[in-house]
């Protein structure tokens, strides 16, 4: 009775968030001219990776010693979630989190095998058992109400319909050796591999496209990014920045890159050329 309670509820909000999303309006191309460093967060924890929601100005970052996840919203602290433990605010193993459109957090417990949702500051709002995964390590959400899970065990990417629950199509058994990340594009659907530093592209059904080499995101004008150790590139246009320190895990919102270097989430706007 708990679980049917429960999922309703988690689903219900999907679907608002998809319905507004689903409302805006697509702009014209346009190409990146620069990128533009405008604010740094240290952290005294490592921090896995860090979505940032620029609407409300909030960073989410996943500590992934503590199984926490800090909310910060214009450069302050407002909450911090999880830790160890039982409770609906809890994780028995955080191992990834990522964002919605309207800044909900996705949550994955790989110890419960559990997606639980948080809203932007970090009220808890319901979960999503998985069924059909056996070790769930990474996690996307997709434009189109999917969430894309890695399973580890598997060594595939498992398509859940966030409607209701059920699996829909599994992909990448024979192209993936690892995946470290996972990030949902407009079209793509991107796994990374951090200690071969390559990306396999597949499409949002799930067919290999190619691979290539370093991080790479898309922004909502299909203009690929990709982040190495040396420099944060446009592969469409002579847009770069060299990187120092150990670059992470980098992360997308509208204009905004979050990207995580050594102990700090250092945020970088995308400047584009003007169109006349």
């Amino acid at each position: 009775m708990m679980k049917r309670l429960i999922l309703p509820l988690f689903l219900i909000c999907v679907m608002l968030c998809s319905f507004g999303c689903s409302a805006s309006k697509k702009s014209p191309p346009l190409d990146i001219e620069a990128f533009t460093l405008f604010d740094t967060k240290t952290f005294d924890e490592p921090v896995q990776k860090a979505h940032y929601h620029s609407p409300t100005k909030s960073i989410f970052a996943h500590e992934e010693k503590t199984h926490r996840i800090l909310i910060f919203k214009e450069g302050k602290q407002i909450n911090a979630i999880g830790g160890l433990g039982s409770q609906s605010s809890n994780f028995q193993k955080l191992e990834d989190i990522t964002m919605g459109r309207d800044g909900s957090i996705y949550a994955l417990d790989g110890g419960s095998r559990e997606v639980k949702r948080f809203n932007p500051d970090g009220k808890y709002m319901g979960l999503m058992k998985l069924e059909y995964v056996q070790q769930p390590k990474k996690l996307a959400l997709g434009r189109e109400d999917n969430l894309f899970i890695y399973d580890g065990a598997a060594g595939e990417i498992v398509v859940i319909d966030l409607l209701d629950g059920s699996e829909l199509y599994r992909f990448g058994k024979f192209q993936l050796e690892n995946v470290d990340k996972l990030y949902a594009g407009r079209d793509f659907l991107i796994a990374y591999d951090t200690a071969r530093d390559t990306s396999a592209m597949f499409s949002a059904l799930g067919q290999f496209i190619s691979e290539d080499s370093g991080q790479i995101v898309y922004d909502d004008y299909n203009n690929a990014i990709s982040l190495s150790s040396e420099a944060l590139v446009s592969k469409m246009s002579a847009a770069w920045l060299p990187m120092g320190g150990k670059p992470g895990f980098v992360t997308i919102h509208n204009n905004i890159l979050a990207i995580v270097v050594d102990n700090q989430v250092r945020l970088l706007k995308i400047d584009y050329a003007p169109v006349y």
